[in-house]
């Protein structure tokens, strides 16, 4: 299995470049969108979201692999201030894809075996967009964990 590190944190940061068709972050999210500010509680707030999708993510990033559906999973209004750490924990591989409060689009594949991790440092204030894919074409039930404390 490939195994693909995009982890973006102080550093490295990677950025990937916008796709051209695929990904809609203006579609309502599948499951629902959330508010949170730093210290917000319970940490780390977990929501139960179906993983993958049709859409092959390598056909649209260079750096990414993994299949998510069209819809963003979940949408995150972000207060800003802190760090926030955005994993995936399931018994699948995952992959996670995340339309920045920047705009700019980031992807991770097995930071933590199977499990993807997103980490912006200080999270900037606004909206980001969470895709969780499947490393294959599969569908499994699996949590999507957002905190400020890594781990």
């Amino acid at each position: 299995m490939l195994s693909r590190r995009h982890l973006l944190a102080a550093a490295p940061m990677v950025a990937l470049a916008a796709p051209a068709f695929g990904q809609e972050a203006n579609l309502p999210p599948r499951y629902g969108s959330i508010t949170l500010a730093p210290g917000f509680m319970p940490d780390p707030f977990v929501r139960r979201v179906q993983a993958g999708g049709g859409i092959d993510l390598s056909k649209r990033f260079q750096a990414c692999a993994g299949f998510v559906d069209q819809r963003p999973d979940v949408n995150l209004a972000w207060a800003g201030g802190s760090t926030i750490f955005i994993t995936v924990r399931s018994s699948v591989d995952t992959t996670l894809l995340v339309n920045g409060a920047d705009g700019r689009w980031y992807c991770d594949d097995d930071t933590n075996g199977h499990n993807p991790r997103v980490v912006f440092n200080p999270g900037q204030r606004g909206q980001y967009n969470i895709w969780v894919g499947c490393y294959e074409r599969e569908l499994a039930w699996v949590e999507l964990r957002i905190s400020e404390m890594p781990g």
